[in-house]
């Protein structure tokens, strides 16, 4: 059944205002409508309990280049129109995408489900696509920190989805990483080469019914 959000709330207002003044009720009959009024509100002031109701407006975000065309002017790499979850870029995305390329450091500043990640996300790995088609040593090529472990975690587990069988090398260093090899749990397999998304998706699979990963 819907639920009406108006009237819904107003319930909600009624019995907190009603256990206000029924919780530590007053013998005295003048303070018990002095409290009640005060409470409750009387004539145009409101109760000063309640606030509201407010409504919250959040704008789009203003849309920038689509990773398309930015592979056809060459420069994102193609391999990046199959890896990338969005087929657009929003503005600033477009924009540190293009401060970096130029050389610059980048600070970002935007709302909330903006797309952050990406911002620094494409930049990067359209340069570790380039290093891997020109044959580059391996090497630590950038350093993604975060403030938690349960974000670093959410990252690993998209980097996992969006890099599978791109040759593209990552991992994740919290407190409880394994110090070498013989630490490594034996929960844990590693994807073979040439294994790409179809099979890490098998993999994952596999490991939420009772396998091991």
């Amino acid at each position: 059944m819907a639920i009406n959000p108006i009237a819904f709330a107003r319930a909600v207002n009624e019995q907190f205002l009603r256990y206000q003044l029924t919780a530590f009720p007053l013998a005295d009959e003048a303070l018990a409508r002095q409290a009640e009024e005060s409470i409750r509100g009387i004539g145009a002031r409101p109760t000063p309990l309640i606030k509201g109701p407010y409504l919250s407006l959040a704008k789009a975000f203003r849309m920038g280049p689509s990773v398309q065309d930015l592979v056809a002017q060459g420069i994102l790499h193609p391999a990046l129109s199959g890896i990338v979850e969005y087929p657009d870029l929003f503005a600033h995305q477009g924009e540190t995408l293009d401060r970096v390329r130029q050389g610059f450091h980048c600070l970002v500043s935007t709302g909330t489900g903006s797309g952050k990640t990406e911002a620094f996300f494409v930049p990067i790995l359209d340069h570790c696509l380039r290093l891997r088609d020109e044959g580059a040593p391996d090497g630590v090529v950038a350093i993604l920190v975060y403030p938690m472990n349960a974000l670093a975690v959410d990252q690993l587990g998209r980097l996992r989805r969006l890099l599978a069988g791109t040759g593209i090398s990552f991992g994740m260093y919290v407190g409880s990483t394994a110090a070498d090899e013989g630490e490594i749990s034996s929960d844990v397999v590693r994807m073979k080469a040439g294994e790409g998304k179809a099979e890490y998706r098998r993999y994952v699979e596999r490991h939420r019914n009772g396998g091991r990963c």
